[in-house]
C-alpha cells in the first residue's frame, strides 16, 4: 500500500524505521534466527518501496 501523504516528517519517520529495521536485522542474524530475518526483510522491503 503506497502512502499518499507527501509530508516531510513522514518521510523522516519512514527513513528512521528503515534504519531501525536494518539494525534489527543485523542483530537477528547474530542470534541465528533465519525465520525472523525473513519477516524483517519483508517489512524492510515494503517500507523502502514506500519511501521512494
Amino acid at each position: 500500500m503506497k502512502r499518499k501523504i507527501a509530508d516531510e516528517r513522514l518521510r523522516l519517520t519512514d527513513a528512521a524505521a528503515v534504519q531501525y529495521l536494518t539494525w534489527a536485522l543485523e542483530e537477528i542474524h547474530k542470534l541465528g534466527q533465519p525465520k525472523a530475518a525473513v519477516h524483517v526483510r519483508i517489512a524492510l522491503a515494503e517500507l523502502q518501496e514506500n519511501c521512494t
